[in-house]
């Protein structure tokens, strides 16, 4: 009689510690995805203000001096320049990871529900098998994670490492089960 007790009170346990446990990573990973990309709608913004403040000074530090101007490097805003940035960078250029970089947006949208997850994997994997090269995840992965460190420094843990991981484990999963 009470070992189906305890067995139930077991199950219910561990269902509890897994929804906090797994709710608290996809809060972190949709707060941290909004971070990246919000941060990128700000320095545009602010990159626009700058430029209709700055526009007089430059056309009069242009007359004062006839030397050609040097080429000023522009520092990645978003989440994809930021990522085609790190991959150059890292020497991962491949086409394959443009078609990643453009469906991330939907799974990391649904990595909380994982049947619409699932279905997200299903695709890709469909838009990879087209592709020429063969993909390797693992260099998505170091690229991605570089351009969120990047993109979300100040707040940037080592709860957001586990989660990111955690969630691109899960996609890779998915994605070789297909």
């Amino acid at each position: 009689r009470m070992a189906p007790i305890a067995i139930l009170n077991y199950l219910i346990g561990a269902n509890i510690f897994v929804r906090r446990e797994y709710a608290g990573r996809i809060h972190l990973l949709q707060d941290s995805w909004n971070m990246a990309n919000q941060q990128a709608l700000s320095a545009v913004e602010m990159a626009e203000q700058e430029d209709t403040l700055f526009e007089d000074s430059e056309r009069l530090d242009e007359k004062r001096t006839a030397s050609p101007k040097t080429t000023d490097v522009q520092v990645p805003t978003s989440f994809t320049e930021m990522f085609h940035f790190n991959a150059a960078v890292m020497g991962f250029n491949s086409d394959w990871m443009d078609s990643v970089l453009y469906s991330l947006n939907d799974l990391v949208a649904n990595a909380a529900a994982s049947y619409r997850l699932n279905e997200e994997c299903s695709v890709l994997s469909l838009v990879l098998a087209q592709q020429t090269q063969p993909a390797v995840l693992s260099e998505f992965k170091a690229v991605m994670l570089a351009s969120l460190r990047s993109l979300v420094a100040k707040e940037w843990g080592s709860q957001h490492e586990l989660a990111w991981n955690w969630f691109w484990e899960n996609v890779t999963r998915l994605l070789k089960a297909e």
